[in-house]
């Protein structure tokens, strides 16, 4: 008997809960950063990583936008957020100040999935 479950099980189970109700808890829960939380992640993030002007960067697994909300306030960047739910991309793409941010539905856990953009695409890809 094996326990591993399948890619196409575990993509289903993510999409099935996630639905709007879920995606309100989790964005309620863990969606949003206090402001010295906000202040840690931007002091971390600026040890590790240099982002030129007009980098472009890829927040896979974006969720309801936290770590988007983050990058859109660095100066020049082209964002696109990655994220498989509808449910939380629909309440990333609500947030006013996420309106340049491109929003694409879909998954990166798989080689198939590197359909979704042409290689080269980014110059950083990031997640929270």
């Amino acid at each position: 008997m094996s326990w591993r479950g399948s890619q196409a099980e575990s993509r289903r189970r993510y999409l099935t809960k996630f639905d709007a109700a879920e995606a309100e808890r989790y964005d309620s829960v863990v969606g949003h950063l206090s402001p010295q939380d906000e202040v840690a992640y931007r002091t971390d993030l600026a040890r590790c990583v240099q982002l030129p002007l007009g980098a472009a960067v890829l927040d896979a697994g974006a969720g309801t936008g936290t770590l988007t909300r983050l990058l859109v306030r660095l100066p020049g960047l082209s964002l696109t957020a990655l994220e498989p739910a509808p449910a939380m991309l629909a309440r990333m793409r609500a947030q006013p100040e996420l309106r340049d941010v491109a929003a694409v539905q879909g998954f990166c856990d798989a080689d198939a999935d590197r359909s979704l953009f042409p290689a080269g695409s980014f110059d950083a890809i990031m997640s929270r």
